[in-house]
This record gives structure tokens, sequence and C-alpha cells, in this order.
């Protein structure tokens, strides 16, 4: 009877800790609902629709009218078919709740693989909380969004096969290849896995050195596997372009001068919160080492996510899932170590000698006898030296816990209160960037000419104009990109470009994604050849004034002076979307300083004061206050 007590009190604590973990986890995963703010996402619609539609993959482009029927890139047609049928069956909003059901599983993914290798739970939910908050970042309805769920799935294979001796699971790679390649061309970080695991196996050959069957399950089928996936990578309708495009990216300087998510993480506010990552990764390592738990694959997959994070920002998604078997196994490791010297040192008994006449006889035990074993355990437990280490190891234990919890939790809060407003949550489309009144507005009008548009708007162009209205630019970039840049910094080509493509209305943003101010707004808003028509502080529309646009102009013409409440108004979205809300207030306060606006200049640099308060502007603040009451 109490064996089934036991029992059911054993199967009542299991099923309590599985509660606390599942809640744990969904609770990281809630993380992971943003609101859809990448203008990719209309041009993975739009392709994703024609494909449906037309049952065929164009072979030529039709979006951008500078490189119509030039021949077309379609890397990621596996994604845009998919990203368009959840679309068509459930909106924007299910296509949030598809990004995030895809980042969950991701990370379901790493936390069964370190349960694989018998990590303790709740260091592996600690590492993956603190790691979800650079992860979801990039979650937005782009493909590399299966590369990520392929990576995890990758890490969570490997462990099986090499932690838990699940043969069968290593045979499922290639095929996961041969889908990946045909729907993000990053399958490179993929051989990386594999091929990192692969020491592994190099280990466990040399020990079995002498074992034909051991190296023949160890290291000739992996090695298979891997050459197998190298294969099945080349059988996208790319090939070899499918492994190399990540490293193009990452040496084009073009790419990572111009496009903000290219650039170096040195460069972004991301910066201190990437540092602070990778000196836990340190610590963990350093822990690893000391308590000689650790592995060269985690060390191999760490450096890799840690050094690509650094170099490209938009990586930073990557470093995550690189990052977090080596930090969860190196800490378990150093607690473990000393969780077992702990148990060893209380579990210490003093060697007793057989008593052959007792065995001889009925196997009792003399009073005496009891009394003299029970005297030498007692002097176990009280010998100081044994007390004394062990305390020590159950101190350190301790601190090692309280440690760990404190980085991991303190951490996590420290990088979301920092990043936490880089992206927006939520489910749908967000309100802080794409103007559908602007694109309603531009459906209803017949303008003769052609569109020039600022480079972050014209996957949502494509998505909602096209074909009546092409764009001049998307988030492909193109033959047209140094155009792009020359237009808007506003340089002396500027008049030439749009005689050369028949520009006649421009669509902009009137600041770029850092907040800065498109010099091209200056000149289109100071030249006479050029109107203001629309401006809803999302987006702005300038009509080239031509007899062709007269009727359009008279009808819609707005103040030039509008463009500065225009540029105020999207500043202050771009603050729902990363861009420093200090820098935003504060040029906001300038821009009605300099309209004479004193009431509105002094509510923006009070909300400045309230994010910094630095000495000089609460003086400067409290000297307007003064000038306004004395008005």
């Amino acid at each position: 009877m109490n064996g089934a007590n036991a029992f059911i009190n054993i199967s009542r604590g299991e099923y309590l800790q599985k509660i606390i973990i599942a809640i744990f986890f969904l609770s990281i995963s809630c993380l992971f609902f943003n609101k859809v703010f990448t203008s990719d996402y209309g041009i993975h619609l739009s392709i994703g629709k024609q494909i449906v539609e037309t049952r065929k993959i164009p072979d030529k482009e039709f979006l951008v009218y500078p490189a119509l029927n030039d021949p077309m890139n379609f890397e990621e047609t596996g994604f845009q078919i998919i990203l368009y049928l959840v679309y068509s069956l459930v909106g924007t909003e299910g296509v949030s709740v598809f990004v995030w059901l895809i980042a969950t599983t991701a990370f379901l993914f790493l936390y069964k693989s370190l349960r694989a290798r018998e990590i303790n739970p709740y260091i592996a939910l600690l590492t993956l909380l603190i790691f979800a908050i650079a992860f979801r970042i990039r979650l937005q309805p782009r493909p590399e969004i299966f590369s990520y769920l392929f990576c995890s799935f990758l890490i969570y294979a490997c462990s099986l096969f090499y932690y838990k001796e699940k043969r069968k699971i290593i045979y499922s790679i290639p095929f996961v290849f041969l889908v990946w390649a045909n729907i993000h061309p990053s399958t490179l970080a993929g051989l990386g896995i594999v091929g990192a695991f692969g020491t592994q196996s190099l280990i466990i050959a040399y020990r079995e050195r002498n074992n034909r069957e051991v190296i023949k399950n160890s290291l000739l089928i992996p090695f298979g596997v891997f050459l197998l996936s190298f294969l099945a990578t080349l059988m996208s309708k790319h090939g070899l372009d499918s492994v190399l495009t990540p490293i193009r990216l990452v040496t084009s300087a073009t790419m990572t001068q111009n496009i903000s998510e290219m650039i170096s993480l040195k460069n972004t506010a991301f910066y201190q919160y990437y540092k602070y990552l990778a000196g836990l990764a340190a610590a963990s390592a350093l822990l690893g080492l000391i308590s000689l738990r650790i592995r060269i694959h985690d060390i191999l997959m760490a450096f890799y996510g840690l050094k690509v994070g650094l170099q490209v920002a938009r990586a930073m998604a990557f470093t995550s899932i690189f990052t977090i078997p080596m930090v969860a196994y190196s800490v378990d490791g150093a607690i473990r170590k000393l969780s077992d010297y702990l148990n060893r040192k209380s579990n210490m008994n003093p060697p007793e000698k057989s008593n052959k006449s007792a065995e001889k006889g009925k196997g009792k035990t003399t009073k005496k006898e009891k009394s003299r074993r029970t005297e030498k355990t007692e002097n176990v437990g009280t010998d100081p030296a044994v007390s004394g280490s062990r305390a020590f190891a159950g101190a350190m234990v301790l601190l090692l816990w309280s440690s760990f919890i404190t980085a991991s939790v303190g951490g996590a809060i420290y990088i979301y209160k920092g990043m936490g407003d880089q992206v927006e949550q939520g489910i749908g489309l967000t309100e802080h960037k794409f103007s559908l009144k602007s694109s309603e507005f531009l459906r209803n009008l017949d303008i003769k000419g052609k569109m020039f548009n600022f480079f972050d708007l014209g996957g949502f162009i494509d998505w909602q104009l096209s074909p009546k209205k092409l764009a001049f630019i998307d988030g492909r970039g193109g033959k047209q990109f140094e155009e792009h840049q020359l237009v808007t910094g506003a340089s002396k080509e500027v008049e030439k470009i749009f005689e050369k493509y028949d520009i006649t209305y421009v669509v902009t943003k009137t600041a770029d994604s850092s907040g800065t101010i498109l010099p091209m707004i200056k000149y289109l808003s100071e030249s006479p050849r050029w109107e203001l028509v629309f401006a809803d502080g999302l987006t702005a529309i300038y009509l080239k004034n031509t007899p062709e646009n007269k009727d359009i102009i008279d009808k819609y013409r707005l103040p030039k002076k509008a463009i500065v409440h225009q540029i105020m108004q999207e500043l202050f979205h771009y603050t729902y979307l990363g861009v420093n809300k200090l820098y935003v207030y504060s040029f906001i306060g300038n821009m009605y300083m300099d309209s004479h606006d004193y009431s509105n200049a002094l509510l923006f640099y009070k909300m400045a004061y309230e994010i910094n308060d630095d000495p000089r502007l609460g003086e400067f603040i409290h000297r307007l206050e003064t000038m306004k009451r004395t008005m």
C-alpha cells in the first residue's frame, strides 16, 4: 500500500512538473507574436499569388518596371507559395499566428534537443528565455523563419542521433535540405550544424577505432548523410548559388553599407545587448571547461553564431539558435558536477568488516555491534573535513543556480526593456508603417507617367497596386538601387533620373528606418516642379507640375508646410518600430520651436526628459516654461 501511495505521489509530482514546464514554455512563446512591418511581406505575397494563380513559376520580372522582363530570381518560391496560401485563407492576422507557430516549433525542437542531452528542464527553459528576446526581433513573414525551424530541427535530430542513439532520424536530414534549398538560400547554416556535430563522430571513431560496426554507424553513415545533404542543396533552381548567397550578401559592400539590417551589429542599438549575451556565453563556456562538461560541436556552433551575428545585424536570430546549446549544456554540466560531488560526500560511509560468525548464525546483530556502527556513521557526519567540503559544494551549487537565474531572468528583462519596442507585439499589419489610405488614394487616380518610390515602400506597392501601377524598386534592390540612392540623397542627378524613367509622381517616406530625414524631401518641397498632394503621417505623395496632372493637383494640393507635420507624425510612428524615442522627441521639439509652437515644443521636450533627465535639458525646459508664462 505504501508503495502504491509513493507511486501516486511521484506521478502527481511529475505531472505537476510537466504542467509548470508547459506554462513556462508557452509564456516564452508569447514573445513571438509580432505585427507585420516588413516591406518584403508584399513582395512575397505578390509573387506567391502569381505562382498560385498561373500555376507556374515566373521566369521574368513583373513587379518593378526598370527591370521589367529581366530574368527573375526565385530562390524563395516555396515560401512565397506557402505564405500566399496562408494569407488567402486567414488574412494578415493569420499570417502573424503562422509566424508564431513556426517560431514556437523551432524553440520546441531546441528544448527537446536539450532534454535529449539530459539537461535540466529549468536550465533549458531559462536559456531559451534570455535568447528569445534577441530571436524575436527577426520574426516576420520572411522565408528565413523556415531557416530557423530547419536549423532547430537539425540540432534536435543530431542530438537524438549522438546522445540517444536514435539512428533512423539522421536519414531525414537530406530531405530537410531538399525542401530548405527551395524555400530560402541559407542552407549553409544547416551544413555548418551537421558538420559541427560531425566532430562528435570523429571522437567516437577514435575511441572505438578497432570496432568496425561503431565506425560505420558513427562516422561513415553521418558523413554519407552530410554529402547527400549537400547534393540535395544543389538540386534547387540555383544550384551552388543557393549555398553561396549568404557569403555574397555578407561580403557585398553595397549591401552592408546601404541596407540597415545588413550592417554590422556594432553600428546598431542592439550591440550592448549582444555583448551581454556574448558575455553570458563566454562565462558558460568557462564553467563548461572547468567542469569538463562542454562539447566541441557546441563551441563551434556558438562561435559561428556569435561571429555572424556581430558581422550582420539580420543574423541575430541565428546567434540565438546556435548559442543556446552551449550555454545550457555548460551551465547544466557545472551544476551537475558539483551536485554529484555533494552527493558523494553525503553518502560517504566507513567500510565495514563482514562478520563471518554472524553470517553463519541466524544473521542477528548484537546491541553492542549496532551501537558501534551507529557511532561510526555519526562520526562521519560530524567529521569537520567531510562537513566542510559538503557545505562548500552545497553553497557553490546554490550560488550557480542563483547566478544563472539572475543572469537569465534579469538579462531577459534588461534586453526587453531596451529592445522590446524594436518590433510591435500583436497580430496583423502594423498601423505605424504602411498607409492603406495612400494605396486607396493612388488606386483611384489616373496618373500619366511612372512612379518613383522609396525603397522601403516597394513591397507594399507591389502588394497593393500591382499590376496597374508598378514600383520603381522594392526590397530586392536591383540594378536601379544606385539611382534610388542618388534620388533620395538629392544629388544633382535627380531630374535626369526622373526624365530617364518618365517619373511624374513620387511615393515616399520622409525618413528612413533609422529616423534620418531624406534629403529628397527638402528638394521636392522647395522645387516648383513638384506639389504635395497626399500626407497622412505615414506616406507622402508628390505630383509633378505637368499639364496632364493639373486637374489632380488642383483637387488635392496641400500647403508645402504640411510636410513638417508629416515628418513629425512619421517620426512618432517610428518610435513603435525601434527608432530611438529620445532622438525623436527632441527632434520634434526642435521642429515645434522653429515654428514658434512653444506649447507643443515643451510637451515633447518633457517627454524626452522623462527618458533622459539631462540637467541641461531640464534647465532649458524650465526657461521655456518661464518664457511661456510671461508671453
